[in-house]
């Protein structure tokens, strides 16, 4: 089975990660675990905080490290 840590983000389009992991799981043979996890995300963030648990502020592809990236730059 498969499953993507993206399905917790309310920043994320919920619908492209089930249909491209849908697409992924049947090209492999595997199923797909989706769970609507975003109501839970400020209290998750919230716990993260409280515990000192480090929390990546970006999905870590190229793409959204360029975006981090510019943002940062565009704010100096």
């Amino acid at each position: 089975a498969i499953s993507t840590t993206l399905m917790v983000s309310p920043y994320q389009q919920w619908e492209a990660i089930v249909s491209a992991g849908e697409t992924a799981a049947d090209k492999h043979g595997v199923e797909l675990i989706t769970r609507d996890w975003r109501n839970g995300f400020d209290y998750a963030r919230s716990m993260a905080e409280t515990m000192g648990i480090y929390r990546q502020k970006y999905c870590g592809c190229i793409f959204s490290e360029r975006d981090r990236y510019l943002k940062i730059k565009k704010q100096k």
